[in-house]
């Protein structure tokens, strides 16, 4: 975990196993994704090229306090834990975007992250989800909470 989130050096990393390829999928990578369910797959096409889908196992360390954000990351399945700061604690399960305020904003994590059990996630990179959100507007709205 050199600078990053998830996958700076994300081969190194036995915690991560990839679950579809880009080059192998469709929007239905982002299906069932709140909030882009609600798009008509034709938008989702651009976004899904710097998407993936992949498990997590419980233990790794997704997010560093104070580092850059580099991916928005959405929990398909599982549960994320905080540690350290005044989020210690604080628990993130499916449905929940986790760096993409952040992200938007320019700020660091303010908290470390961590799987507190297996997971499933969708990421998306920063400069596709950066896109998406001036494309969509509604999409703030949808991970910033």
């Amino acid at each position: 975990m050199a600078n990053g989130l998830w996958y700076d050096d994300w081969s190194s990393y036995i915690g991560l196993m990839i679950l579809h390829t880009r080059s192998r999928t469709g929007p239905s990578l982002l299906a069932g994704v709140a909030p882009f369910d609600a798009w008509p797959p034709g938008e989702l096409r651009p976004l899904v090229a710097h998407t993936d889908r992949m498990r997590v196992r419980s233990g790794t360390v997704l997010a560093q306090h104070g580092r850059q954000v580099r991916e928005a990351v959405a929990v398909v399945a599982g549960e994320v834990v905080a540690q350290g700061g005044a989020l210690d604690g604080r628990r993130y399960g499916p449905g929940t975007w986790l760096g993409g305020a952040e992200l938007l904003a320019g700020e660091p994590y303010p908290a470390t992250l961590v799987a507190d059990t297996d997971l499933e996630v969708v990421v998306v990179n920063g400069p596709a989800f950066r896109w998406a959100a001036q494309t969509h507007p509604g999409l703030v709205a949808g991970v910033a909470a």
